[in-house]
Parts: C-alpha cells; structure tokens; sequence
C-alpha cells in the first residue's frame, strides 16, 4: 500500500482469510486495533502473521471455526485520548478505567509535555 491505512488493512485482511495461497500486505498499519482483529481472526482458525508490524502474511483456509471463541475486544484509544484531551483542557481530574496505557504513549507523551500529571496503575 503506498500509505498505511487502518481501514484498509483490515479489509484486505477480511477479503483475504479464504483466499488460495498467501497475501501479504506490505506498508500495513501497525495500530493495536489491527493486532487484535488479526487475533481473534486466529483464534477463529485463520492463518495470519506478522499483526503489530508493516507486513502481514494470511494464508488462506477454507472455512473458520463454527465453534465459539472468547475474546475481549481492545479499549477504545481515540475516545481514551479524547477524554484525556477534554479533562486537560478543563484542568479536571479524571480516572480512566479499563484502558491499556501502552497504546496510548502518543498522546501521553504530549499530555506531558504540556505539564498534565498523568498516573498509570496497573
């Protein structure tokens, strides 16, 4: 792809987990969102490699698993940041519970920068 794009990656990914042979994505978009859907993908019996990083191989099946499968699906980072970016503007205070602070080291970055007093527990 000439740009990594979230929506697309996970499209071809999606039209690709029944295709014959392999595809491989080159420039993929690394987002956390795309790891996880390449998860639960996985546990459903595809065959993807390399989610997390520019290049995903999926090698195609015939069909995925009927059976059912657990799978949690990731807090939402843009609404994480969004809340993050509201409480700061105001100079409030907030707890933000559920959310995974590794995908957020963007925003967390610049929050901090900007002199915002930012706690991770757990």
């Amino acid at each position: 792809m000439p740009l990594p794009s979230v929506g697309a990656t996970e499209n071809i990914i999606l039209a690709s987990i029944f295709c014959d042979g392999e595809v491989i994505i080159k420039n993929a978009a690394k987002e956390p969102e795309i790891a996880d859907l390449c998860h639960f993908l996985n546990k459903l019996g595809a065959r993807i490699k390399g989610a997390g990083t520019h290049t995903i191989k999926i090698e195609g099946v015939k069909e995925l698993k009927n059976n059912i499968v657990e799978h949690v699906v990731i807090p939402d980072r843009i609404v994480t940041g969004t809340y993050l970016c509201a409480v700061a503007a105001c100079g409030g205070e907030v707890l933000l519970k559920g959310v995974l602070p590794r995908h957020l080291d963007s925003i967390l970055h610049i929050l901090k920068g900007a002199g915002c007093k930012i706690k991770e527990q757990g």
